[in-house]
């Protein structure tokens, strides 16, 4: 028995919209693809994955699980209508800090600057100006550490992507981030922000529809950058906004690591503050008394078919 637990980020109109580079899945598509998944899979909720993990409870030997990453407003425009229509129930998590304090994370900051339709590798050459400008570190082992493809992106991406995600001090990809997406993006990060995330009620109309809310960190950071103290705060923060859509986060909560980011310490500060289930990037299907509770792994939408 396993399950296959399957990671969606963007789902929207992308074709003919002003970021047509945006890594993500068209309405069209998921909607395709979530026909193929009640054709060949039994669709359960998050909650039949943490009873099987937490006690014992019985799975269909053809469970599929969709989640949902990020917060964005995608999510409940596109994604949340198809799924009631559907009568699929499905576990969505956004993380709190927009929530906290409007404004874009440096995370889809990356992502829409590169949707913007710079090249990439001019993009990784002028990131390694401002670097070496501000002298910031060692463009040569930068480049060494981070500029290798990666499963869905050329060498240029992911240096631009990696840099400004770890390879730098945080106050300075913040401000790095931040330059670029004014630059290539827009000056109203606020306005922007509005447009691209759920807000509280989004979230609790999610809970209401019957879907699974779960912890996607405060600030979308790497958690294994941080000490126990670090990754306590951030999954204590982002705690607060589960619990104002009506969670009750005390009885138990999940989790998906940004960029699937785990170690011992993130498990154990997870599970000592409450964390029944947590979801990473590793592809493959997730298998009862094998794999974790608090380290199951996904597969990618760009692993299923489309169509029904």
């Amino acid at each position: 028995m396993s399950v296959a637990i399957v990671m969606y980020h963007y789902v929207r109109p992308i074709a003919g919209s002003p970021w047509p580079g945006i890594r993500g899945r068209e309405v069209t598509e998921f909607a395709g693809q979530l026909a193929w998944l009640r054709r060949n899979r039994t669709l359960v909720a998050m909650e039949d994955v943490v009873a099987a993990w937490t006690a014992g409870a019985g799975l269909p030997d053809d469970a599929a699980l969709l989640t949902f990453d990020d917060g964005l407003r995608d999510h409940h425009a596109h994604v949340l209508p198809l799924l009631v229509e559907a009568g699929v129930a499905a576990a969505f998590f956004p993380p709190s800090g927009p929530l906290a304090e409007p404004g874009v994370l440096d995370v889809h900051r990356i992502q829409f600057v590169l949707a913007a339709g710079a090249d990439p590798d001019v993009l990784a050459a002028e990131l390694d100006a401002a670097i070496a400008a501000r002298g910031l570190g060692d463009v040569t082992a930068l480049r060494e550490r981070f500029a290798h493809p990666s499963r869905w992106d050329p060498a240029g991406t992911v240096y631009v992507k990696r840099v400004l995600q770890r390879g730098l001090p945080a106050a300075a990809r913040h401000e790095l981030t931040g330059d670029l997406f004014a630059r290539f993006v827009t000056a109203d990060e606020v306005g922007f922000a509005a447009e691209l995330y759920c807000g509280p009620a989004e979230l609790r109309e999610l809970v209401e529809a019957g879907m699974h809310l779960g912890s996607h960190t405060h600030s979308h950071g790497w958690l294994t950058d941080l000490d126990a103290d670090g990754v306590r705060d951030e999954l204590t923060r982002s705690l607060v906004p589960l619990r104002e859509a009506g969670v009750d986060v005390e009885a138990g909560w999940t989790l998906s690591y940004p960029y699937g980011g785990h170690d011992d310490t993130t498990v154990a500060v997870a599970r000592e503050l409450g964390c029944t289930a947590a979801v990473t990037i590793e592809v493959r299907e997730a298998v009862p008394g094998v794999d974790d509770a608090l380290r199951l792994p996904r597969l990618n939408t760009n692993d299923l078919p489309l169509r029904p």
